[in-house]
């Protein structure tokens, strides 16, 4: 035990805190919540639109793709090119600059997984699928971060803070991680619950987003609206982006702000679907539906009764 890091930092921490029941109540169904809802989606999407395998598939790469990795090799340079000692005001500039970047990679990544896929599934709802596959592996990196909050959660109130103290060689890596641990002590325990609401509007806002931008690569919505997805992408992300950077410190405002992004995108996505999309049927289930009328039909009438013959 390092008694001198421990010992000095006594004094200006409470090492013998620990972590409200009700926060870890709230990480922990923040997950089960954003998980149901994520298998919710695929069955929804699946039954009323006609959901396929390989258009989600599409969705999934061109995320990790153009915003996973493409995006934070962006967002890495840019945030390495702003000075240490910049102003609140360049930090802010720098941030916006970089989720619009990053929405227009993600918008970049639905054009590139349209295009590959329109010879093959060109149908309404692998707009959908495209969105589907975006929203679940936004979805599980969530999920992953949510379990292993829950998981140091539980690790901290068990062996308490003094462990992780003891754990460092330095005061300052010990100051810095207590720093980063101390979020879990200090903030309301209710304002966990709203990362999984959150993730559970991004995954509908996704897959909004991507029958948006269907509009535009076929047509229906002029190319300026490209502006207005990328616009709503930025905008949804960012009170987010600002709170978890310190510039926005009222997390019911910045949960209430995506609220109202997210109604307005939903009011212009059933707008869209009305106008240009509302009469569209999905492929899959009709098709089977035909198939298995065709499959009936056929049987009755090309295959011989064997037992017509038996009593005669």
């Amino acid at each position: 035990m390092n008694l001198d890091i421990v010992s000095e930092l006594s004094g200006l921490y409470y090492l013998g805190r620990t972590i409200p029941t009700l926060t870890i109540f709230f990480i922990a169904a923040s997950g089960i919540l954003l998980l149901c809802f994520g298998i919710g989606l695929i069955l929804m999407t699946k039954r009323y639109v006609g959901l396929r395998f390989f258009p989600v598939l599409y969705g999934a790469t061109a995320y990790l793709l153009f915003y996973f990795m493409i995006g934070s090799f962006i967002s890495g340079l840019i945030s390495m090119s702003v000075p240490a000692d910049a102003g609140t005001g360049t930090i802010v500039f720098t941030r916006f600059l970089v989720l619009v970047i990053t929405s227009a990679l993600i918008v970049g990544g639905r054009f590139f997984a349209m295009w590959f896929i329109r010879k093959y599934y060109p149908e309404y709802c692998d707009a959908y699928g495209i969105g589907v596959g975006v929203s679940l592996t936004e979805a599980i990196i969530t999920g992953i971060t949510i379990f292993l909050n829950y998981s140091l959660c539980r690790t901290l109130n068990t062996s308490g803070l003094e462990s992780l103290v003891n754990s460092f060689d330095s005061v300052d890596e010990a100051v810095t991680q207590l720093e980063a641990v101390l979020v879990f002590y200090d903030n309301p325990s209710y304002t966990y619950i709203f990362s999984g609401v959150e993730s559970i509007m991004f995954m509908i806002f996704n897959t909004m987003i991507s029958v948006m931008f269907y509009g535009v690569f076929h047509g229906e919505l002029g190319k300026v609206h490209l502006l207005s997805i990328i616009g709503l992408q930025t905008l949804i992300y960012l009170p987010g982006n600002l709170y978890s950077s310190g510039f926005l410190f009222n997390r019911i405002t910045c949960f209430m702000t995506e609220v109202l992004i997210f109604a307005v995108c939903t009011l212009l996505f059933l707008r869209i679907h009305n106008t240009y999309f509302k009469g569209i049927t999905p492929p899959v289930g009709a098709s089977r539906t035909k198939s298995k009328k065709n499959i009936n039909g056929s049987a009755g009438s090309k295959m011989p009764d064997f037992n017509k013959n038996i009593n005669k």
